[in-house]
This record gives structure tokens, sequence and C-alpha cells, in this order.
């Protein structure tokens, strides 16, 4: 009898463990499929983050990095760098029901919040007379490219509600890049302002996750190029072209079959144009529509085309105080995914001879099981971001 009995402890033990890893795997692998992904950086400094993320008809040194042909609106050697706060904040729920089986509510199974900063992008541009009257910008820069920092913790507890451990899944990592861009005003009397550009990146990253099997090396390089022209003294146009991106790949898992792959990212084109209103209060009105696509899904089969929309407002106050707000319309790249509205708002101000802009911006959106890599537990989960940025610029 005692042997039995130890037998069933055994047993019972076993069993309970073996439950602790089913359940472990589920929490460690329900990652949302957008950030399993990574999320990409869609500013270029804190102007451009306070006017929605608008880039490609914003003159700065690191404006080159969506659109290099805004090199040939820089006038005197310039450099600009920004740092970035990023946050994210993570709610999941469980629908509640009475004995008559009628919802009466949610409740919270997990709650999160994580932070994570970044010093970039950090970019010089230099302007050089050239023939016939025309002037060429050189750039140089460093940025962030794509973020795959996430965070998930949640408390596991039995049918009585209490604790019986703690899980918690953390990826980091980011794809990050050196470009370097050209852009060429061809100041010709005859013509409108034109100026074009084309630029060159390398980029490189990792991805480290809590599971080996998802963690992997990147490489890949790429290129851009991009117009800007004004058809009046009020009115600019902008467009640009990143093409898509083929990185390689390398899990850093042996196990992982096969070792390296060439993953195939997105492509995109910027148009973009801004208008001058005259008055005791100049304003600046913008917009920009950006498509994004996958040219080759075989492997990313959750992938889809998107149009982002963006607008934003900048007014100068009497004290030279810049205002800024806007508002854009951001579908997801991942299918089933639902859009998110973003909303944000920003100042600039000079100091002397440095120039100082703050922006912020936010998004929420609700996800579904559907949304996540893995299946989870949860119905839903409400998810808000956003990034607070600060940057500072000098001309000489």
């Amino acid at each position: 009898m005692v042997e039995r009995s130890d037998m069933k402890k055994r047993f019972n033990n076993l069993g309970f463990w073996v439950l602790q890893l089913v359940i472990a795997y589920s929490v460690f692998a329900n990652i949302p499929t957008d950030w399993y992904y990574g999320r990409t950086r869609d500013f270029t400094n804190a102007r451009s983050l306070g006017l929605a993320g608008i880039s490609t008809i914003i003159p700065s040194p690191s404006g080159m990095f969506i659109n290099p042909a805004l090199l040939g609106l820089i006038k005197n050697p310039s450099f600009d760098f920004s740092a970035a706060l990023n946050w994210t904040s993570e709610k999941r729920t469980k629908e509640l029901f009475d004995q008559f089986e009628n919802t009466i509510g949610e409740i919270s199974v997990a709650d999160n919040m994580f932070t994570h900063t970044k010093v970039s992008p950090l970019a010089i541009a230099y302007p050089l007379p050239a023939f016939g009257g025309t002037r060429i910008g050189l750039g140089l820069g460093y940025t962030s490219v794509i973020d795959y920092n996430y965070y998930f913790h949640k408390e596991l507890r039995d049918d009585y509600y209490q604790k019986i451990g703690d899980y918690e899944l953390k990826a980091t990592g980011q794809t990050q890049g050196i470009n370097f861009a050209t852009g060429v005003n061809l100041n010709n009397p005859s013509l409108a302002d034109i100026n074009i550009g084309a630029g060159l990146c390398y980029s490189w990253g990792n991805h480290q996750s809590t599971q080996e099997s998802d963690s992997f090396q990147i490489k890949a390089l790429n290129f851009n190029f991009g117009a800007v022209t004004g058809l009046g003294e009020r009115l600019k146009i902008g467009f640009d072209f990143q093409n898509r991106w083929k990185m390689h790949w390398k899990p850093t898992a042996e196990q992982v079959n096969p070792p390296t792959f060439y993953y195939l990212w997105t492509s995109s084109f910027g148009l973009g144009a801004t208008y001058n209103f005259p008055g005791e209060i100049p304003t600046i009105a913008l917009t920009e529509f950006r498509y994004i696509y996958w040219q080759d899904r075989d492997h990313p089969s959750s992938g889809q085309n998107s149009l982002n929309i963006r607008a934003g407002i900048e007014h100068t106050m009497l004290n030279d105080v810049k205002l800024r707000y806007g508002f854009g319309v951001i579908p997801s790249l991942i299918k089933l995914t639902p859009p998110t509205v973003l909303i944000s708002f920003g100042l600039g101000f000079s100091v002397e001879s440095l120039k100082f802009d703050i922006g912020a911006n936010i998004q929420r959106c609700t996800l579904t099981e559907e949304n996540f890599y893995w299946p989870i537990d949860e119905e839903k989960v409400y998810e808000t971001f956003g990034n607070i940025v600060i940057s500072v610029s000098r001309s000489f």
C-alpha cells in the first residue's frame, strides 16, 4: 500500500509539472504577431513625430532616411540627433459569466507596462555648390529601423485564484542602419524648385527572445530615392520610394532548420504635401499618404498591404514657438490585426543657436486570439503604445 501511495504521489506530481509546462508554453508563445515581425520606425525626428509621423516633405538632415531629396533644401552645414522613449501598455481580459451564462463584465488577468529608450537618429548634412548654380547636399546618419522589444508577465492561478507561479516573455532587439545619401537642388530659374536625391542603407540587428528558437540575427542592404518640388511660394510636394528589404535572417538556435534564410520585408511609396497659410499666426498644413506592400508573401503568409494616411498642422506663435498636432490612420501590416488611430502633438523652440523639438504620439487597438503568433487564453487584449522624442539641431 505504501508503494502504491508513493507511486500515486509521483504520478500526481508529474501530472502537475506537465500541466505547468503546457501552461508555460502557451504563455511564452503568445506574442502579438505584429510585435514578432517588429514595428518599423515611422518618423524621422521630434518635429516629424509631432506632425503624426509625416516625413517625406519635412526638411532636416535626418529626413534623408525617408526622402534623400530633402538634403537639397539644406543651405548650411547642419546636424540633428534625437532621443526617444517608447512605451507600451497591454491589458489582457477574460469575460465573466453568471450562473445563467450571461456576460456580466470582464476581469483583468494580466496587466503590463514596459518602456525602452533609444538615441537615434543622428544625422549630418553638408551642402556643396556645383556646376550651373546647382547645390549638392551630402548626408550621413545612423538610425533605429525596426523595434522588436516586447515584455509580457502573467501570474498563474488555480481554480481558487491561488497563485501557483509566474511566467514571463521578454523579447529584445532592433534593426539599425547607417545611411549615406545625396540630394541635389537644381536651382534652374526656368523650372520650378526641383530637388532630387538617392540614398543607400546598410542595416543589421538581432532579436533575442525567451524562446531560443525565436531568436535571430539580421543583415540587409537597401536603397531609397525621392523628389521635392515647389509649386509657387506656398505649396511643396514630395515623393519617396523605399525598396523592399531582402533581410538575411540567421536563427541563433542550432535546432532551427534551415540555419539561414532570406526574408523579404516591405517596400513603400510616400506622397506628401505642405501648404503655407500667411497671417498673424503663420500656419503650415501637411499631409502624407504612404502605401506599404509585401512584394513576396511566401514566408510572411500573414502579411498584407496597407495605406497610411497622416495629416498635421504647425502654428508659429508670436514668440516664435512652434505648436504642432497631427492625426493618422495606420493599418497593420499583419492580416486580421485592426488598424490604429494615431494622435500626436509637439512643440519647437530655439535657445540661442540650438533648435529644440519635442514630440509625442499615442495609438490604441484591441486584439483578439487571431492577432497572436500562437493561441492565447484571454478573450481580449487592449494595447496602448506611443513615443516621446526630443530632438536637437543646429545649422552653422
